[in-house]
């Protein structure tokens, strides 16, 4: 995974057709151009997601009140609390998402990211509403209660957010536009998918993978990965069912798999609550420590000595807090130290 800027971020593949891109120079003092921040553990947290088509300004947070109005933003609001869901706007790129605003009813995409009951399949549900106070008459009691019909993934939401950062209309808007080419509806703009500081950010649904620092060829790569269910590592912040140190315990055994010639199967892995511990490091200063059991069926390899397909491994990952790098946390902030969490098996 890298864990700096990628300097191909928002740009085409060789051979692709180009949009206008920025001058490195000219950009240099954007976050995401600032920012060495590793990026296992940062992806956006969220069980149940709402992916909502809507047109008109975003605002700059969708729940400001200024795409919905103080009024209706509250009751969403409380709506999203009750549930334990999150809301995204999504629009289609280019002409055609202003095209759409003369539609009846705009779409809306249901994703139950950690599955539902003893089934951990991610689910996601597509249905029509006619805008969005439908939101607050929405059954998330269970997947289907909602009148939603279940599709087949995945579902790319690339963040255009460009209120909220500039990183995102610079970086993501040329990454959503050449993969809508590439991959039609499987691609949507989306709003703030949390670090633009890694623009271009994305959030892969059902599954709730955030990745960063992508640009269409990667993203490229890892959609046809996606497809044949498998999880593309490159770029890959975490799964945001998981807390922060979940999300950088199965991103280092993952690594540590494929490293050893086992590709993992996507949304595989399950994380169990971290237990806390305190060790005392080099300079005498105390450092977390979380010690997260990691259980899972991962893909099979040509070895006879392997397991077989399905079999079941766990590893207990012994994840340590370091001083990490810069980050810059938006355009115009200035920068702050992170956190690495460091994996020993």
């Amino acid at each position: 995974m890298p864990t700096t800027r990628n300097a191909q971020a928002g740009q085409p593949e060789t051979g692709q057709p180009t949009t206008t891109q920025p001058s490195a120079g000219i950009y240099a003092d954007m976050c995401s151009q600032l920012t060495d921040e590793t990026l296992p553990g940062t992806a956006k947290p969220g069980k149940i997601i709402l992916a909502l088509e809507y047109v008109s300004n975003w605002g700059h947070d969708i729940l400001d009140g200024t795409a919905l109005g103080e009024e209706l933003t509250k009751k969403i609001e409380n709506f999203l609390d009750e549930n334990g869901a999150q809301l995204q706007f999504i629009r289609r790129p280019g002409r055609e998402g202003q095209q759409r605003a003369a539609n009846p009813t705009r779409q809306l995409y249901i994703s139950w990211a950690e599955g539902y009951g003893d089934d951990p399949t991610p689910i996601l549900e597509s249905l029509q509403v006619s805008g969005p106070e439908d939101l607050l008459n929405l059954d998330l009691s269970a997947p289907g209660a909602a009148g939603g019909q279940r599709i087949d993934g995945p579902l790319l939401l690339v963040c255009t957010h460009g209120k909220r950062d500039k990183c995102c209309a610079v970086f993501g808007r040329p990454v959503a536009d050449e993969l809508t080419a590439r991959y039609g509806q499987l691609v949507w703009e989306s709003s703030h998918t949390k670090g633009h500081r890694f623009a271009p950010s994305m959030i892969l649904l059902p599954y709730n993978y955030s990745y960063g620092q992508l640009g269409t060829a990667g993203a490229s790569s890892m959609l046809e990965r996606t497809k044949q269910g498998e999880l593309w590592l490159e770029g890959c912040r975490g799964r945001g069912i998981w807390d922060p140190v979940g999300q950088a315990a199965e991103l280092a055994v993952a690594e540590k798999l494929a490293s050893e010639g086992h590709p993992v199967k996507l949304a595989s892995m399950h994380v169990a609550k971290p237990e806390t511990t305190e060790a005392a490091n080099p300079t005498g200063a105390n450092t977390e420590v979380r010690i997260v059991t990691v259980a899972g069926e991962y893909s099979a390899t040509t070895s006879p000595d392997t397991d077989p397909t399905g079999a079941e491994k766990e590893f207990t990952v012994r994840l340590t807090a370091h001083p990490g790098g810069t980050s810059v946390p938006s355009c115009g902030k200035g920068p702050k130290q992170t956190v690495t969490w460091v994996a020993e098996f």
